[in-house]
């Protein structure tokens, strides 16, 4: 009994910490702002969108782009190596789809490189997938599976609240919440991009227990 309090209290203290890093300010860099049919050359990591079939540059520092701030900008071209730092250049495009209501931008890319170094990668602007992380974040499963979200229930219902992790987790996966906690923790942005909600719950709660039993 004694064992379960301390591991509630811990885990506690490790939430707060985690929810205090999650909700830091994401940085930005000052420069022009893009328009387009700009040729650009821009740094960052390459993940899936939201709909698989298309790939988004995770940019290394925030740019402006048709008056907006954007860290995330579509890829079109030939599919991107996934989750390693790149180098493309390309030609800007500014404008609305056919079925989409809010301006997209995306790159038309010329030609690309793997960088040695890895890029900071900037936390994810709001765009249309953003848009809708509000309502998948704010209620089971959490941007999860109902399978999935029931056993994370089960296992750690009894030490944390899950519907308050999940929901950070989602929003900082999904959403255009800042990633800093998650990085704090030693989460690289390939990483909350391919695994499922649940998964990332999971591991942040050894991580910041691990956090927690370094300090005492």
């Amino acid at each position: 009994m004694l064992a379960a309090s301390k591991t509630r209290a811990v885990m506690a203290f490790g939430a707060g910490l985690f929810a205090l890093a999650l909700s830091a300010p994401a940085t930005a860099q000052p420069g022009r702002c893009f328009e387009s049919g700009d040729v650009v050359v821009f740094d960052g990591i390459a993940t899936p969108a939201e709909n698989r079939s298309q790939w988004v540059l995770r940019l290394a520092h925030p740019i402006c782009a048709g008056k907006k701030k954007i860290s995330a900008i579509r890829i079109i071209g030939t599919p991107p190596p996934l989750g390693i730092p790149l180098e493309l250049t390309g030609k800007l495009m500014l404008g609305r789809g056919a079925s989409e209501s809010a301006m997209f931008v995306a790159l038309v890319v010329s030609r690309g490189r793997k960088l040695h170094a890895i890029p900071p990668v900037a936390a994810p602007a709001r765009n249309e997938a953003a848009q809708g992380a509000g309502d998948r974040c704010s209620a089971p499963p959490y941007g999860g599976t109902k399978s999935d979200y029931q056993a994370f229930v089960r296992h750690f219902a009894d030490i944390i609240k899950p519907e308050k992790i999940l929901s950070g987790i989602c929003n900082a996966k999904f959403g255009n919440a800042p990633r800093n906690g998650l990085h704090k923790l030693g989460f690289t942005d390939a990483r909350i991009d391919s695994e499922s909600t649940e998964h990332l719950a999971g591991e942040t709660i050894a991580a910041l227990k691990h956090l927690v039993n370094t300090i005492e």
